[in-house]
């Protein structure tokens, strides 16, 4: 066996190598940096209402979610975050208020973990349907609901307990799983390759 040519093909498979881990690390920096930017939702759950009337009952409550194109900073002083929402929804237990057939306007302050601690969120469709949520730095927290349109008859609600926001996993976009994945094919890709060197300098060296 010549052996200036089994050497080559060491050489060259080091050099795929590495040209296939740059690609791995590419791969992972965008990753992190999109997970970063990722849209992210906050669920919200309220406490039942304590004060209501019409057809509201004391074991309706607000639920629903925020959805920001990023999520929310740390340390965040309250701060107009309308602008961030891309999504939302939320229901009293007898009208749903959503980004289909209502408007929000939003403002968060959060902690060091990026959760929010102090909040006034007002979904509404016209004049008449309307959810309010308010954090504790409000003297009076809580969920204050009103439904003029209903059928039945309108009716409002409230409490004085503030409710909870529960951050759930950031959506990486499509372009990110697509780099993951050529990454994760590139480490299989580097540790055969690595195989095949080792093999051919054995090889050579009988």
């Amino acid at each position: 066996m010549d052996r200036s040519s089994s050497l080559k093909k060491p050489y060259w498979g080091s050099v795929f190598s590495i040209a296939i881990g740059s690609v791995v690390g590419i791969a992972m920096a965008v990753l992190g940096a999109a997970s970063a930017n990722a849209s992210v939702t906050y669920d919200y759950t309220g406490s039942d209402f304590t004060s209501f009337s019409g057809p509201y009952t004391a074991t309706d409550s607000v639920t629903g979610f925020i959805t920001f194109a990023s999520p929310l900073p740390a340390n965040l002083a309250l701060t107009d975050e309308t602008a961030n929402i891309t999504a939302f929804s939320f229901f009293d237990g007898l009208q749903t208020i959503s980004s289909s057939n209502g408007t929000i306007t939003a403002t968060f302050g959060t902690n060091a973990l990026g959760s929010p601690t102090a909040w006034e969120v007002h979904a509404d469709i016209g004049l008449f349907q309307g959810i309010t949520l308010t954090g504790p730095q409000d003297s009076s927290p809580g969920d204050s609901v009103f439904d003029g349109i209903s059928p039945i008859a309108s009716g409002s609600a409230s409490n004085g307990t503030a409710g909870s926001w529960a951050m759930t996993a950031a959506v990486p976009e499509p372009s990110t799983w697509a780099m993951m994945i050529l990454g994760f094919f590139g480490i299989g890709f580097m540790a055969y390759r690595r195989k095949q060197s080792g093999s051919a300098l054995s090889a050579a060296d009988h």
